[in-house]
């Protein structure tokens, strides 16, 4: 895909983040929770940070959920290669119940699962268009399951959504819990819009 093709596919699904949009964003994460995406072993912070990130943001490619994976130092737009650096990923249904692990981060995976489909409909204006996700989230192994999930907060809307990495190296499987959807932007000297290049090229 080209540059304007992944941002084409992110639009398609920014497009849809409306009331008259809710059915259609229920049925492309119909049976479709995970996608598998590879550890750049070469990420880095950006100063000041201390910790790598990846940036994972939605998109629909032939009316279907994809996510496009770049991590966050190549996410600039002072990087001529930026094509290189993203990942297409295809998603797919995975139940998180067959890793035999019962931790809260399994729980938060498995609530998504049961409950989806009305949490895209009770906030369907203001769902997730990407995710930072901490590098040390996928410390084993090269090949990691990323899986949507929700997970319950004491402020108003009760529940917000978040991103699981399924942590897989041999027969070990971890959860990782510590992913920040976006918008919105923390903002007051936190994360803004700028540093989500590929979220700035959207309209």
């Amino acid at each position: 895909m080209t540059l304007l093709e992944i941002t084409a596919a992110m639009q398609a699904y920014a497009n849809q983040r409306n009331t008259a949009g809710a059915a259609t964003m229920q049925g492309w994460y119909n049976n479709r929770n995970t996608f598998p995406y590879t550890r750049d072993n070469n990420n880095q912070p950006i100063p000041p940070a201390t910790e790598a990130y990846i940036h994972v943001y939605p998109g629909i490619v032939s009316d279907t959920l994809v996510f496009f994976v770049i991590s966050a130092y190549n996410d600039v737009s002072t990087n001529t290669n930026i094509l290189s650096d993203i990942e297409i990923c295809a998603t797919s249904w995975l139940d998180p119940a067959s890793s035999g692990n019962n931790s809260t981060e399994y729980e938060y995976a498995q609530y998504w699962i049961n409950n989806y489909s009305t949490w895209i409909g009770n906030n369907i204006s203001t769902i997730f268009q990407a995710f930072r996700v901490p590098q040390s989230d996928s410390s084993y192994g090269t090949i990691h399951n990323a899986m949507l999930a929700l997970k319950t907060n004491s402020g108003a809307t009760g529940v917000d959504s978040d991103m699981v990495v399924q942590d897989v190296d041999g027969r070990v499987i971890e959860y990782f819990d510590t992913a920040l959807p976006v918008p919105p932007f923390p903002g007051g000297g936190g994360l803004t819009e700028a540093d989500f290049y590929l979220y700035t090229l959207l309209t």
